[in-house]
């Protein structure tokens, strides 16, 4: 076998504290204090390719230090990645349209597990609910990651207003349904997706049920009252949910519903209703005026959207928005994340 430095990585000695760090940057990066000269001399054996046996044999010769010891070592390093397979990375090479999101995937797990998310990404099913400024880039976003199955649902066309903002569409496809459009868009970037289309306004929880039935996950861009009826039709088809969104120039992504497990839309519902001052009883007089958008807070809502559903099929690291909603002031540069909690008693999701 051959080993190699972890390339997706750089690796820092500091010569004058005696350690080394894999990463970057101090909050990022793996760090080992104490290292004498021999450690230092082994790695810099690694900066390209070498085979294990003629490491081993090169540090006895420079160390005088017994080779159990230093086969130890090498496993201690492949362990803690700072050492890898070359074999592996290899593999990943060849993986022209994917290898570089495999070495990001591999940052968090081995490099055949990092490959492996790939493919289980390929077989997952994602709904998405509103193919709008939204929902029409994290579908563009999640096509181009490896996710295959794709159903788009929206009863809208393709307007010319849409355009500065809804990145997947062109001039092109004004006046084509919004579904039409992406799905024909989409097929240019993997000619191989699996994109079903349904042109349907969600008003009830009956035509919306059978559209949920066979997916693994739905993305909700859509307003209220649809919200709810989502909410109520994937919890009691134990489906997970996350809701995306913005109101003037904050973005919210969340609440991330994970069925029976997380707070639904109905306990935190329950939960603002009872922080609300109950003597205010304000109503919107204008609620038919046109809503502004900005293009740069929906592509930054539909990003983080996708690296949360991406984190959720594929499993490359935890998810940090199950069972929150994250507020993104991309004004002001403000980030607030507001954990929910579950209600026992509540009557859609604790039957």
């Amino acid at each position: 076998m051959k080993v190699i430095i972890n390339p997706t990585l750089p690796l820092h000695i500091d010569k004058n504290h005696d350690g080394i760090r894999l990463g970057n940057l101090p909050v990022t990066g793996k760090i080992i204090e104490g290292i004498d000269k021999n450690l230092i001399f082994l790695l810099k054996q690694c900066i390209k390719p070498v085979d294990v046996n003629k490491l081993i044999n090169l540090c006895v010769l420079e160390s005088r230090i017994d080779r159990q010891n230093i086969n130890e070592t090498v496993n201690c390093l492949l362990n803690e990645r700072y050492l890898v397979d070359y074999s592996d990375y290899c593999d990943i090479l060849h993986n022209e349209l994917f290898n570089r999101q495999v070495l990001f995937f591999s940052m968090f797990n081995s490099f055949s597990k990092a490959t492996s998310m790939i493919k289980v990404m390929k077989e997952k099913r994602i709904v998405i609910l509103g193919v709008g400024a939204i929902g029409c880039n994290v579908a563009n976003q999640l096509i181009k990651a490896g996710i295959n199955k794709l159903t788009l649902v929206d009863s809208d066309t393709v307007e010319y207003t849409n355009l500065h903002r809804q990145l997947l569409f062109k001039n092109s496809d004004v006046g084509s349904l919004k579904t039409d459009a992406a799905k024909r868009n989409l097929l240019e970037v993997n000619l191989n997706a699996d994109i079903k289309t349904i042109n349907i306004y969600i008003n009830n929880e009956d035509n919306l049920e059978p559209i949920i039935k066979e997916c693994d996950l739905v993305l909700c861009t859509m307003d209220k009252p649809t919200r709810n009826i989502v909410n109520n039709v994937c919890v009691r088809n134990d489906k997970s949910i996350l809701f995306a969104g913005f109101s003037e120039y904050v973005g919210m992504i969340g609440p991330f519903i994970i069925p029976h497990k997380t707070a639904c839309l109905k306990c935190i519902d329950s939960s603002i209703n009872k922080n609300i001052n109950k003597n205010i009883n304000d109503m919107s007089i204008n609620s038919d005026r046109i809503i502004p958008s900005f293009g740069p807070l929906c592509n930054c809502i539909a990003s983080i959207a996708t690296s949360e559903i991406i984190k959720y099929i594929s499993g490359f690291t935890d998810s940090k928005l199950i069972g929150s909603t994250l507020m993104v002031d991309l004004i002001n540069f403000k980030m607030e994340l507001t954990p929910w909690h579950k209600n026992n008693e509540c009557t859609i999701c604790s039957k």
